[in-house]
């Protein structure tokens, strides 16, 4: 898998698993995991994927679609009602902790903070650094 068709491939991936946390269903479930390998970065608005290797460890489901994973987990991406642990290296390419949602990366709540654009389909914003 080329690193610069992952962006499409997750996005999709996180959208179609995740859909259902977006209406605020199916959150807060399995354990908070941490992100493991190089930091990722989402390109722009509805934008790419780039740099993403490694694993989310201590998670419950993995969406595959990278040569990283990412996963389900009570406090990351889908669902999170807690943290993202190991922020500096997790999905969006953050160096701070994603607080305060219950969607998912397509329609959160909250904010993940000091990332660069937006993250697709996002209700809150993703803070750029």
């Amino acid at each position: 898998m080329k690193v610069k068709d992952t962006g499409e491939l997750i996005k999709a991936k996180i959208e179609q698993r995740f859909s259902q946390d977006a209406a605020g269903r199916g959150s807060g479930q399995g354990e908070a995991g941490k992100w493991q390998g190089e930091a990722g970065k989402w390109q722009g608005v509805g934008g790419k994927w780039q740099g993403v290797e490694g694993k989310w460890l201590g998670c419950r489901e993995e969406v595959a679609g990278c040569r990283g994973k990412v996963a389900r987990c009570r406090g990351e991406v889908a669902g999170c009602r807690g943290e993202v642990a190991g922020c500096r290296e997790e999905v969006a390419g953050c160096r701070r902790e994603v607080a305060g949602c219950r969607g998912e990366v397509a329609g959160c709540r909250g904010k993940v903070a000091r990332c660069r654009g937006e993250v697709a389909g996002c209700r809150g914003k993703v803070a750029k650094v």
